[in-house]
């Protein structure tokens, strides 16, 4: 019994320890993200940039968009191709049963 108890205290104390790491990971790792984010979306805009891509992530990564004008996204569009409405930014979705639409029309290029 006594090592079945120790044991489970073990158990516990790395399932803290691991939760701990990750929460301090994340808040050393947080802030510099989105100080590179911002470096990113600066020297875009400032360039001129409609796409920014990481193509060097690693081997056997994917392509990492990492800036794109809201002009390029076309979420809106593939909603409508679906018969689905887009959903109204800051509404609670979950409330919101999803209504059919008629399909938009294909862009022109």
């Amino acid at each position: 019994k006594e090592l079945e108890s120790l044991q489970g205290r073990y158990q516990e104390f790395q399932r803290t320890a691991e939760q701990s790491l990750q929460t301090k990971y994340q808040q050393l790792v947080t802030p510099v993200t989105q100080k590179i984010q911002k470096a990113i979306d600066a020297v875009a805009v400032e360039n001129g940039y409609t796409h920014v891509l990481n193509t060097d992530a690693g081997a056997g990564t994917a392509v990492l968009l990492l800036y794109a004008t809201k002009e390029s996204n076309i979420t809106d569009l593939v909603f409508k191709k679906l018969g689905i409405t887009p959903p109204v930014p800051g509404q609670d979705q979950a409330a919101q049963p999803a209504k059919a639409t008629t399909p938009a029309p294909a862009p022109k290029k």
